[in-house]
């Protein structure tokens, strides 16, 4: 049985419209479409319109906090070394 839903179903994954991202991620709509023009996130086209996930996104928040983590713990390593 097809569901009358529009909006797309995946497993129970939560579908974000380019605004809900953009305040998800608490930036400007203009910021996803920067993150999404050099790969950033993923992201999905329903039509003419973006989608995204929410899980991937969170994937995306984990990906960049690990970065300043590490960057941290670089800089950190490499000033006790003075």
């Amino acid at each position: 049985m097809k569901s009358n839903s529009s909006k797309p179903q995946s497993q129970g994954s939560t579908w974000l419209k380019l605004e809900e991202a953009a305040a998800y991620l608490q930036v400007p709509k203009s910021t996803i479409y920067q993150l999404t023009h050099h790969g950033k996130i993923e992201f999905h086209k329903l039509g003419n319109r973006l989608r995204f996930r929410k899980e991937e996104l969170d994937d995306y928040l984990v990906r960049k906090s690990q970065r300043v983590v590490k960057n941290s713990f670089i800089h950190q390593k490499h000033a006790s070394k003075r």
